[in-house]
């Protein structure tokens, strides 16, 4: 398994408990192309070949183009992958914990990096407020 540093300069950490079964949350999270039906920030998304572990996607947040790598796969309960942009390498954790009819999401955002370090203030208000956007949007796309 690869593992990547998860506390930079730049981080954040929070859960959300969405009324839809795991199953669900994870169909909608790891259909990266559709990434953009729901999270309003994104308005690119594509997948480069099949969602297994080393493969890549690019995508595009807030008008910032970001090249990520998927790093770890567990269906169902982990998505992990890094993204690299703007001279900052991050790395997302998505876990899913299943409840009966409800999945607790814990949703860990990293950066790290030159920019990382001497932006860190600013930065980590935007990483709170887009964190929090993410948990919100999949759970309003899950429960519709």
């Amino acid at each position: 398994m690869t593992t990547k540093k998860i506390n930079g300069p730049v981080y954040f950490k929070n859960s959300i408990i969405i009324n839809a079964k795991c199953k669900r949350v994870w169909e909608v999270l790891s259909q990266i192309g559709l990434w953009t039906n729901w999270q309003s920030n994104v308005t690119e998304s594509k997948l480069t070949g099949d969602f297994k572990i080393d493969n890549t996607f690019e995508w595009k947040s807030h008008g910032v183009k970001i090249h990520s790598k998927l790093i770890r796969i567990d269906q169902g309960k982990y998505l992990i992958y890094t993204g690299k942009t703007l001279g900052m390498t991050a790395t997302t954790t998505w876990e899913l914990l299943t409840n009966g009819n409800q999945t607790k999401v814990i949703f860990i955002d990293s950066m790290d990096g030159f920019f990382a370090t001497i932006l860190k203030g600013m930065l980590n208000k935007n990483i709170s407020k887009g964190g929090q956007k993410w948990m919100e949007s999949l759970k309003a796309e899950c429960e519709r």
